[in-house]
């Protein structure tokens, strides 16, 4: 055990990634201090990772580039902004809205942050929010990806200790929507207490024609949730249609995306 720890940190000490760190030191201790055979660390290694439920995870992160890449994350978010109005506070509440909404289809903070906040963070500083609170706002908000299904943190939580998916799901939907709520509360209080200007004004017009747009890009986090609590598919294979369903979107509805760009999504 001792060889285990001392190696360990000699490992951590020395800037090894700690993926490697633990792998290792477990390496060197059971070939100094154990019968076993390595045999066993490669088979646990291929048995940790040869889970049905984990193909969701790199699906879920597909799906996501592919909308932010295909118009589909934009669309997202005028739709938010549209629906919240132009009271005072309105992008910050739009940015939290965007990123529930976001999170509902790619499940993973870093990717909501990164299609979220690449879009609204430019928009924040120049309507006056200072930028320690737009960059706070924009990375907290990413987090709700982590409660609000498809969550990828909720799916390898499962696939390490055996709960069920879309129980975890279930419970994580309630919970997302109260800590964006929050958030919600959050920034019109903020906006209103520092004079944050208001947003220009949306006629019904417009609010028609950009929901009109949105549609397509409103459908899949439908289609995720609703197939998933509806029983038509697992979390897995919801993952898998959400990124089919990116991919026909971006491709030939919005074209706002080539064969080169999927390529490289």
């Amino acid at each position: 055990i001792a060889t285990l720890f001392i190696a360990l940190f000699v490992l951590l000490f020395l800037g090894t990634p700690v993926f490697v760190a633990l792998g290792l030191s477990a390496v060197l201790a059971l070939v100094g201090f154990s019968d076993l055979p390595l045999m066993g660390v490669a088979q646990r290694l291929i048995n940790g990772v040869d889970k049905f439920s984990l193909l969701a995870v790199p699906f879920f992160i597909f799906a996501a580039n592919v909308m932010k890449n295909g118009g589909i994350a934009k669309r997202i978010m005028n739709w938010a902004k549209t629906m919240v109005g132009s009271s005072r506070g309105s992008l910050a509440v739009t940015t939290e809205v965007s990123c529930m909404f976001f999170g509902a289809v790619s499940g993973s903070s870093p990717a909501t942050v990164l299609a979220i906040g690449g879009l609204t963070y430019p928009k924040m500083v120049e309507q006056g929010y200072p930028k320690s609170f737009s960059t706070g706002l924009i990375t907290s908000s990413g987090s709700v990806a982590l409660l609000i299904p498809p969550s990828i943190s909720a799916i390898v939580y499962c696939s390490v200790t055996g709960a069920s998916v879309g129980a975890l799901f279930m419970a994580g939907l309630g919970a997302g929507l109260l800590y964006g709520i929050c958030f919600l509360l959050y920034c019109i209080w903020y906006a209103k207490k520092h004079n944050i200007p208001k947003a220009p004004k949306t006629s019904g017009r417009e609010r028609w024609k950009i929901t009109k747009d949105a549609a397509w890009a409103l459908g899949v986090p439908v289609i995720i949730i609703g197939g998933i609590y509806a029983g038509i598919f697992t979390p897995t294979e919801a993952a898998g249609v959400s990124a089919v369903y990116a991919i026909i979107v971006s491709l030939f509805i919005y074209k706002e995306m080539s064969l080169k760009q999927l390529w490289e999504c």
